[in-house]
């Protein structure tokens, strides 16, 4: 299931029967990345020299396959004289890091830590 959550940003929560969250999180982490590739953002790759590039490898690997399929395109490298390069690479990142939030949420609720009815949290105050 987390394998799921990771092909396709909010395939996980599809799967568990959370529609509702999983067309937010899906919608946000996908407009994220097309919007960072319209802003010009960079992609890491694993093979840049800088390790602080590597490490942005690393985070980026979130997306999954949408990051595979950016990394291999001529787009990957961003235009750095662009006015939005550094917006773009942010929202690239940020949905990368989103992702693994939801990744995260999808192994709490398969392990049980927080129980779900319908779709919606229950109040374990009540």
């Amino acid at each position: 299931m987390m394998c799921m959550a990771w092909l396709f940003p909010g395939l996980g929560h599809y799967l568990l029967g959370q529609k509702r969250r999983a067309c937010v999180l899906g919608g946000i982490i996908v407009f994220m990345y097309v919007y960072g590739i319209y802003l010009h953002g960079q992609v890491y790759t694993p093979g840049d020299e800088n390790v602080l590039f590597q490490w942005g490898a690393l985070v980026e690997l979130g997306l999954g396959p949408l990051y595979v399929a950016l990394a291999l395109t001529p787009y990957s490298a961003g235009i750095v004289k662009s006015f939005t390069f550094e917006f773009g690479t942010s929202f690239l990142i940020t949905a990368a890091v989103l992702n693994y939030f939801a990744i995260i949420d999808v192994m709490d609720v398969i392990r049980g830590r927080h129980e779900v009815e319908k779709g919606v949290p229950v109040n374990s105050e009540e």
